[in-house]
């Protein structure tokens, strides 16, 4: 019964900011990552808050679904997220989607979960 809920207020929430970010207004980014974290993932992590801070986006949505992977690297994007000045959201998806080993310290580094 909750996910349906879930889904259906992280849509709404998504589709409105979406429709505010096309008029100039507050806006929501998302970055997906799927696949073994390496530097690669630091990159685009990395990436995504610095354009998430420049567009003067309201939060960082982060999509994850990995099977874990280097942890100098995890330690690198969990250290990007706790000084981002925009709140990173990580969240696990799509359905069946994993965020084991390294993922899991990620997720918990987000400012929600």
């Amino acid at each position: 019964m909750r996910w349906p809920r879930f889904l259906f207020i992280a849509i709404t929430v998504l589709s409105l900011a979406h429709s505010a970010a096309a008029r100039g207004g507050p806006h929501v980014n998302v970055v997906e990552v799927e696949g073994p974290i390496t530097p690669i993932t630091l990159s685009y992590i990395r990436r995504g808050i610095e354009v998430a801070e420049n567009d003067g986006a309201v939060c960082l949505i982060v999509q994850l679904d990995t099977p874990g992977g280097l942890l100098t690297v995890t330690r690198d994007i969990v250290q990007e997220i706790r000084v981002s000045r925009v709140p990173v959201v990580v969240y696990v998806a799509p359905r069946g989607a994993a965020a084991a080993s390294a993922g899991t310290l990620i997720a918990l580094a987000g400012h929600a979960a």
